[in-house]
């Protein structure tokens, strides 16, 4: 219930712009509450927060739930990724390219998760992937060796 109060409250502390915050909800955590969710999401667009709704397709939830959230980007799990160059990969491949699709259709932006090898990146991007995720892009480091770069790798050009 305080979320939005304490977003908006470490932004002021911080300084920090509201349009560079990039927020993600877990799909399991979007539809536990979808009524007090969609209205919080509304009040930290207001704010200028981007939004993601991060695991699509690992819940219960319905594509018209696209609809409703004031999301700004859909993040395909990388459960759906990791099979993606694989032998049997046409039930995969069907399924991310209608989430594609169907993201698009409302507007928003698309990254995949996990994306370990080049045929997945390939892959991904012939589908019309936004942008990418995964160890093969980057490997975690620890906080003293980050130096600044993107941590996702657009794989579209801009619209």
């Amino acid at each position: 219930p305080q979320l939005v109060a304490d977003v908006d409250e470490a932004l002021d502390l911080s300084g920090i712009p509201a349009d560079l915050l990039r927020l993600e909800i877990t799909e399991s955590a979007a539809v536990s509450d979808i009524c007090g969710t969609i209205g919080r999401l509304n009040q930290l667009r207001t704010l200028g927060i981007y939004l993601s709704l991060d695991d699509f397709g690992t819940g219960y939830s319905s594509l018209a739930m696209l609809r409703q959230l004031p999301v700004t980007t859909l993040k395909i799990d990388r459960s759906f990724v990791d099979r993606l160059d694989g032998p049997n990969n046409y039930p995969d491949a069907v399924l991310i390219e209608a989430v594609i699709a169907t993201a698009h259709a409302y507007g928003l932006t698309v990254v995949a998760e996990g994306i370990e090898r080049p045929a997945q990146l390939a892959l991904l991007r012939n589908m019309g992937c936004d942008t990418a995720q995964g160890f093969l892009l980057h490997r975690p480091q620890p906080a003293g060796e980050i130096r600044w770069a993107p941590s996702t790798v657009r794989l579209t050009t801009a619209k």
